[in-house]
Parts: structure tokens; sequence; C-alpha cells
């Protein structure tokens, strides 16, 4: 099966990126309270506002696209997070930080709708279609999002200097090749030029971003509410990281399979096996928090959620973006940018909710089920509802699509 330059470029820009990422993020708060003896505080605020600036901008970044094309704000992009990382790597003060921070967030709002937006394209195009398409762009993703800490790992003995300077020049070749490789934006008349500016989002759309941002929501918990359960089963420390050591090899994997079945699935029954997997999770956690820890199986309910997760979010993610993909070309990228903004906000305010209640989640209990508990119904009403949401255009052109490569 052959794949488009763009979309090639694509692949192995993202996997790039996420070994830049990866390399350098993960070791920043150890660094700036070590080698800047920055308060938790100062510590907190520059992460929070790189987080925030990257989510927040997403909508903004697909806008640009939509207005510029994929190339230039590939190039923007890539050249904020060099700012960002040259910024991070060489300052000490927390002015610099800070703007190390904005300036690493706001690239990846620049970028990575770009990108997706050149996956969506190249996907329409092949046998793979845009669902394949992003499969393939998942798991490359993650192919990444593992060898980040290794490169962290061979270049960190030398300076965190150095591991900065090492990402800067990864994402300069990214932006040279960007510049050469993606074709150049068309310009439209000046009537739908304009219009591009003002997207407008139907009122099933934005439902359905609501309800696909329980994927991002659970995501967010490997990091925030299962070290929470590992304490509470008394595991060892360096069981995280075998276990986000398992969920990469797990993606790597699986995606591709996984993103077969959707296809042949459609996306409703695809939607609603992830969610509901996600629910099946979730819930085995919560029933297995009521009870106090039971030696040898204490690590079976976390193994359960993590796979379940793992599984309804490899089925979930691609059809999620291939969805928001279909429509007018004209404002693909904002409708991309908006589903992952929805996301993040989606993020902030449940973390809200849920962080007080993971404070009382380290002894077993109704208190230590209820986080779960609740990530369980949110799931299952994602799985209920979302696929009534679906917007008409992109389920018509899934099932164009399904009828066309049947024949």
């Amino acid at each position: 099966m052959k794949t488009s330059s763009t979309l090639r470029f694509a692949l192995i820009a993202q996997c790039g990126c996420n070994i830049g990422f990866f390399a350098v993020m993960p070791l920043l708060a150890h660094v700036l309270a070590t080698s800047h003896a920055l308060s938790t505080s100062a510590i907190a605020l520059v992460l929070s506002l790189r987080t925030f600036s990257q989510q927040g901008m997403f909508l903004i970044g697909g806008m640009l696209t939509d207005r510029f094309g994929a190339r230039a704000t590939l190039v923007c992009g890539f050249s904020l997070r060099i700012v960002g990382f040259l910024a991070l790597g060489f300052s000490g003060t927390l002015p610099w930080l800070v703007l190390g921070a904005l300036c690493t967030g706001i690239g990846a709002a620049l970028f990575s709708p770009a990108l997706q937006v050149l996956v969506s394209r190249a996907g329409a195009n092949s046998a793979r279609g845009t669902a394949g398409s992003f499969a393939l762009f998942n798991m490359v993703g993650e192919i990444g999002t593992a060898l980040g800490p290794l490169v962290a790992l061979l270049l960190l003995p030398t300076g965190f200097a150095l591991l900065a300077t090492g990402c800067v020049l990864l994402f300069a070749v990214l932006a040279v090749v960007a510049w050469r490789v993606v074709p150049p934006h068309r310009t439209a008349p000046s009537g739908v030029r304009s219009g591009r500016s003002r997207p407008r989002f139907s009122r099933r759309f934005l439902a359905f971003t609501i309800f696909s941002a329980i994927n991002l929501v659970g995501y967010n918990q490997l990091y925030l509410g299962l070290p929470v359960e590992l304490h509470r089963i008394q595991a060892p420390g360096a069981s995280i990281a075998w276990i986000f050591l398992g969920i990469s090899l797990l993606s790597v994997a699986c995606q591709l399979p996984l993103a077969r079945l959707g296809r042949h699935l459609g996306p409703g029954p695809t939607l609603r096996t992830g969610f509901g997997l996600m629910t099946l999770g979730f819930g085995t956690l919560a029933l297995a928090a009521l009870s106090p820890v039971l030696e040898p199986w204490s690590y079976l309910p976390v193994g359960c959620m993590v796979l379940c997760f793992i599984l309804g979010h490899l089925l979930v993610g691609p059809t999620i973006l291939h969805l928001c993909s279909q429509g007018p070309e004209a404002s693909r990228g904002a409708r991309l940018g908006l589903q992952a903004s929805v996301s993040g906000v989606a993020v902030l305010l449940t973390g809200l909710v849920l962080g007080p209640l993971l404070e009382h989640a380290t002894h077993s209990g109704v208190l230590a089920a209820l986080p779960w508990a609740l990530l369980a119904v949110l799931a299952l009403l994602s799985a209920a509802v979302i696929t009534h949401t679906i917007p008409p255009v992109a389920a018509s052109a899934t099932a164009e699509s399904q009828l066309s490569t049947t024949n």
C-alpha cells in the first residue's frame, strides 16, 4: 500500500515531535527544582501554562491552518517550539521560563492540527481511509513517546542544555523538511477566504466534541489517578514506569488491527464498543477499591482497567479524528482544533472535581471507589449518547467510503 509524501512526512514529524517532547518535558520539573531552585508553585505555573496554552489554542491553530495552509502553520509551530526549548534549556529566570512554556505550548497548538489536516487529506485519497491513516499516525506517535525517554537517558548525563539543544535541532530539521515537502497553500477568492475565518459549528457537532472528550479525560487519569491507586495497593514506585512501557507496547501492537476492526464495524458500533470498554475498566477498579487489598491479586484490577481503557482508547481515537475531519475542506482544521480544545477544557474541569476526590482515595472504601465510579458513569454516558451526535455529513461520508471499499 503506497503512502503519499505528505502522509510520510506527517508520520515522521509526529514521531519526531513526540521524541522531542518526551525527551524534555518529563524531566523539566526535576530540572527546575534542582538546577534552578524554583518553588513548587513556580514549577506548577510553568507546567500549567504550557498545557493550557497548547490545549486552549488548538482551535486557533486549526483555524490558522484553514486560513494560511498547513505548511505555514507547521513552520511557525516548529519555530515556536525551538524558541521554547531554547528558553527552557538555557534560561534560569522565571519570566524566560514562562515564555519558554508558552512558546512550546502554542507551537504544538499550531503544528498538531496542521499535521492532522495532512493526515486527513492523504487518508481520504488512499485505500487505508482517514480512520486507518489516523490509526497509523497515532501508532508512530506512540513509538516516539517510547523513544523520547530513551533519548533523554542517553543525553541527560551531558547536561539538560545539551538535551534541549538536540531537540532544537530536531525541530529545525522538521521545519526545513515541512517547507520543502508540504504543498503551498492555494489562495481562495476573497469571499471564500473571509468566510474561512468564521467557521460555524452545528449543535450536533458541538455535542459530539463534548461526549468524545471523555477519551482524553480518561487518558489523563493514567497520569493523575493511576499513581493514587498504585499507592492504595502499596505497589513499588517503579510500577508506574513499567505500566506506561506496557501501554506504549500495547498501543504499537494493537492500534492498526483495532483500526481495521473499527473500519469493519463502522463509527457508531466502534464508539459504543470503545467507550463501553472504558466503562468496564473504570467500573472494575471502582469495585476493587471498595474492598481491602487482596494479595496476590492486587494488580489484577489495575491491569484490567489499563487494558480495557487502552483498547477502548485505540478504538475511539482514530474514529473521533476521522469523523471530525469529514465535512467542508475550508473548516477541517477548525473542526479538529475544536475537538482538541473541548477535550482540554473537559480535562481541566474534571480535574477540578477528581483532584480533591483522589486525595481521599489512598485507602480502600467508598471514597477510594468514587473517582473511578464517576469516570465509569461518564464513559457509560458517552457510550449511550455519542452515536446520536455524529454529524450527518460525517455519517454519510463514512457510509459512502465503506460502500466504495466493498464494491
